[in-house]
């Protein structure tokens, strides 16, 4: 993580976050969701992670689909 943002996130922030990331992934909006934490200022970092899970998802998605 990047110097600047030193910021200790207590649990709770942490916990609701990726709650709120995994249900936008149930329906299909997390793309809206990690634009919104964008300009949020949520450290790249952060959302470089989202994109990967959001493209893993996908992957799975199609991979399961396949069967």
């Amino acid at each position: 993580m990047s110097k600047k943002s030193k910021k200790k996130l207590s649990e709770a922030s942490v916990t609701d976050f990726i709650t709120d990331f995994v249900r936008n992934i149930q329906m299909k909006s997390q793309d809206r969701f990690i634009q919104r934490a964008k300009k949020k200022g949520v450290p790249k970092e952060v959302t470089d992670k989202m994109e990967k899970v959001e493209k893993e998802v996908k992957e799975l998605e199609d991979f399961l689909d396949e069967l």
